[in-house]
């Protein structure tokens, strides 16, 4: 069986040929961040017209990218390299918390087959986008949170709290993401060595919810509209989006209940669509076949995490519990501002590992039960 290792350099190879053939004419929006990066090194604050290119331009992946090519030069492929050595860090993360999880030699195997070739993950980690670097955060989350409370290392809260940070850089609504992992992370040990919830947690879990709650206060204000509330602009960015008339758009069921109740039912479609389109029906071009194929394998691995997760003892299925929990979250937070699958099939990667590991995780042990139940 080829070693991770091995995996992780053919997957940085495949990209190196996607990012010297023809990526920027596969992921086009790829070439408006090489743009903003290279016209702020070439024309300087003076020649960068914010207006033109929004705020992308104070953003810090603009920035790291300007850096990088005040320092080399304003090419393309250099813009493309820099994702590329940042996708080999995720996977050296991704790396460690199979390890840290006590993955068996199947599961690292299958886990790292699927990150270093899904075509999805291939195309968006292989040119200038914030895909890698989002890819990179969420793994070191999840590492530090794993760190926190199977070691119970402080150290790794100052490296979670500063990922939490740098995610919500990369991306504002991700800002969401870093608050309820927080709060996951808090409960979890809380929780950790216990199998029932003790009588005391009803004093502590409070107190727990309202700096939780505090904190994503302090955030929101540069995730939504603190005038509109959450709902409403959730809808409004999202009819926003369907202006621009395109083929991969699909328009979400709206049920035209307003406020927390309408929210609660939107939020099961809405996730449905983004994690499941193009439906059969819609497919019109080989890329809109391989997302399918896509969207099947990940429908296999949300039921064997599920079903692996229901079957499994309560404190050792703990770990896995929390990385699917936060692989739910951060999809449900991306589906809010999604209505295109081409969109969508970007927005899947920085989650991608939160749902290899403990799909695989399962799937390996139910495979391996098999072959026991076939010797005896």
């Amino acid at each position: 069986m080829i070693k991770p290792i091995t995996l992780i350099w053919l997957g940085f190879y495949s990209r190196i040929v996607v990012a010297s053939f023809g990526g920027s004419s596969l992921v086009g929006d790829s070439y408006y961040y090489h743009w903003i990066a290279s016209r702020a090194v070439n024309l300087g604050e003076r020649g960068l017209d914010v207006s033109i290119v929004q705020a992308e331009a104070t953003k810090l992946y603009a920035t790291l990218l300007s850096i990088l090519y005040s320092v080399s030069t304003d090419s393309y492929f250099i813009g493309c390299l820099f994702s590329i050595f940042v996708w080999v860090l995720s996977a050296y993360v991704l790396k460690k918390i199979l390890e840290l999880l006590k993955a068996d030699n199947k599961t690292k195997y299958l886990v790292f087959l699927v990150y270093a070739f899904l075509p999805s993950s291939i195309l968006n980690t292989s040119v200038p986008m914030r895909e890698a670097f989002e890819l990179l955060f969420v793994n070191l989350i999840i590492y530090s949170s794993l760190r926190v409370y199977l070691n119970k290392s402080l150290l790794h809260w100052l490296y979670l709290v500063i990922s939490c940070f740098l995610l919500g850089q990369f991306h504002r609504g991700l800002y969401a993401f870093g608050a309820v992992i927080l709060l996951m992370v808090m409960m979890s040990i809380f929780l950790r060595g216990r199998r029932r919830f003790p009588v005391k947690g009803f004093i502590v879990v409070p107190l727990i919810i309202f700096l939780s709650v505090y904190a994503y206060q302090l955030f929101s204000g540069q995730v939504y509209d603190l005038e509109k509330g959450l709902y409403l602009t959730i809808l409004s960015y999202q009819e926003g989006t369907l202006y621009s008339s395109g083929r991969a758009n699909y328009e979400s069921f709206i049920t035209g209940i307003e406020g927390t109740l309408g929210l609660l039912l939107f939020i099961p479609t809405n996730l449905f669509q983004y994690l499941f389109e193009p439906m059969p029906w819609r497919i019109s071009s080989i890329l809109d076949i391989v997302l399918t194929f896509e969207n099947l394998f990940r429908g296999f691995l949300i039921f064997a995490s599920l079903k692996g997760l229901l079957n499994t003892d309560v404190i050792s299925r703990r770990p896995l519990l929390f990385i699917f929990i936060a692989y739910i979250v951060i999809e449900i937070l991306w589906s809010f501002g999604t209505t295109n699958w081409g969109t969508a099939s970007r927005h899947h990667v920085p989650g991608l590992a939160l749902l290899l590991i403990p799909g695989f995780y399962f799937y390996s042990k139910r495979s391996l039960n098999r072959k026991k139940l076939v010797h005896t």
